[in-house]
This record gives structure tokens, C-alpha cells and sequence, in this order.
């Protein structure tokens, strides 16, 4: 499915401002339309860095680049982690 809202939210988000506030009313419509259809919305988010720097490589909630933004709305969070990526053996 393919989202498009007629006020131009793709073009808002390109422009200078506060990227937390713009990517919180994004997931608020999201939240709102699968609360309308009755069906569940998987957003993908960005990591930081901050993984490739510790020792584990696991990801925590605190490397989601908008994670402030999306833990006030979302109701399950999913961390994918695979430990043979970063084994050397298997590279």
C-alpha cells in the first residue's frame, strides 16, 4: 500500500525543522489509519551507529534515530539482531 496525503508531508519532512515533531504526526496518522482499517502498520526505522560500537553489536531502543518520536505511539517493537553479520569467520 502506498501512502500519500495531499498536504505534502513528504515535502515537510525534507525541509529544515524539527524532524522528531514531523516524524511523531507521521506515525500519529499511521496510528490513526490502522486503528480505521482494522489492520497492523510495520514501520521500519533507521539505526544509529551506536551498535557497531559496542562489543555485542545488539541493538537497543535507544539506537532508533526517532525513537523518541515513535515509542509514544507504537505497541511493539522488534530488534533484529544477527550475530553471524559480524563474525568474521562468515564475512
Amino acid at each position: 500500500m502506498l501512502l500519500s496525503r495531499p498536504d505534502g508531508w513528504h515535502a515537510a519532512a525534507a525541509c529544515i525543522g524539527d524532524r522528531q515533531d514531523e516524524v511523531a504526526r507521521v506515525v500519529a496518522d499511521l496510528q490513526e489509519l490502522a486503528t480505521r482499517l482494522k489492520a497492523a502498520v510495520v514501520i521500519v526505522e533507521q539505526l544509529t551507529e551506536a551498535p557497531d560500537l559496542r562489543d555485542d553489536h545488539r541493538p537497543r531502543l535507544s539506537d532508533l534515530c526517532h525513537g523518541e518520536a515513535l515509542l509514544s505511539h507504537v505497541e511493539a517493537v522488534i530488534l533484529v539482531h544477527r550475530p553471524a553479520y559480524y563474525d568474521p569467520q562468515h564475512r
